[in-house]
């Protein structure tokens, strides 16, 4: 029976509104899947959610096992400033930090101010693209449309990760609070559940609604692996910081990026500097970037290297940054 008591109420606790666009199988997000409108899927939840720990360099919440991260999203469809492609459509950004009081104050974040804003965003007069909270969620696909084009949908029995919108999740929130009145040991794992995400005709964003319905159904005979949402978070921000500050005109491969940093330090790369330590400008090359580019020459570089530290070591062995 999942704990309840440990439940993280404000997971659901959004009534922000973002449209849902699919992001496609490009790159490293390709098991990441969002709500086609109009169009029904059945899927099984694989966990409840629970506790959940703030992740200060992601600006995520995630639950132990990170089955149900909450994080902070801007899309790029329109590529980063100065004519740079983005290859993730959806990026993780780092807009607010949570003080030592326990509460948010907003901040700035280099990748982010580098996202070209959308048509809305240019008629709000913001410079950069805004960004909203997403939920990730690990399901198994039972049947339905996830895709434009049912080739792409996944198969039967696979475990996908959805991206939920705030109204998607307050919707969700609403069918749990409702469910635990009745039966104390609700849980989102029992069954299957046929969600439609659709346009109720009342205009506007506030006229779009999820239908979530639970239906019984025979456990699965296996319990299958999950996959880690936090840890694709990381890989794109990755990507992300190293198109927009390691490269000039270059392309950057994924292999390279890859070749270029390791598991165990990645937290420490996607770390945001502290603001003594912020480049002084978009022009300066990333950590990210540097920390790559002294692995590639062969250089050590310490896990728990200051930013300073870093360019003093780049610029010691001439490397540009």
């Amino acid at each position: 029976m999942p704990d309840f008591g440990a439940l993280n109420a404000t997971a659901f606790d959004n009534v922000a509104w973002e449209s849902s666009k699919s992001s496609g199988t490009s790159r490293v997000d390709r098991s990441i899947y969002r709500l086609i409108p109009g169009k029904t899927v059945t899927v099984r939840f694989l966990t409840d959610p629970g506790a959940m720990e703030f992740v200060p360099e992601l600006c995520a919440q995630h639950t132990a096992d990170n089955t149900w991260v909450k994080y902070r999203e801007a899309r790029a469809f329109d590529g980063y400033k100065g004519d740079v492609t983005a290859s993730h459509k959806f990026i993780p950004v780092v807009d607010y930090e949570i003080t030592h009081t326990g509460g948010r104050k907003n901040r700035n974040d280099e990748l982010q101010l580098q996202i070209r804003p959308s048509d809305t965003d240019i008629k709000n007069q913001r410079s950069h693209a805004s960004a909203k909270d997403v939920m990730l969620v690990n399901v198994v696909y039972e049947s339905g449309s996830l895709s434009k084009n049912p080739e792409y949908d996944p198969n039967p029995g696979e475990i996908v990760i959805l991206a939920l919108s705030p109204k998607q999740v307050e919707v969700l929130g609403n069918e749990m609070k409702t469910a635990l009145k009745y039966k104390s040991d609700f849980t989102f794992t029992e069954g299957t559940w046929e969600l439609l995400w659709h346009d109720t005709g009342k205009g506007g964003p506030a006229g779009w609604t999820l239908d979530a319905t639970q239906a019984s159904a025979p456990p699965l005979d296996t319990a299958p692996d999950p996959i880690d949402a936090l840890a694709i978070l990381r890989d794109i921000r990755s990507i992300a910081e190293q198109e927009v500050f390691g490269t000039d005109t270059e392309a950057v491969s994924l292999d390279d990026v890859e070749a270029a940093f390791t598991e165990e330090d990645q937290a420490v790369v996607d770390e945001p500097a502290e603001e003594a330590q912020a480049p002084a400008s978009a022009q300066r090359r990333s950590p990210a970037y540097v920390k790559g580019a002294l692995r590639k020459e062969g250089i050590q570089v310490p896990t728990r290297i200051s930013n300073e530290d870093l360019y003093a070591l780049a610029e010691q062995h001439g490397i540009a940054s």
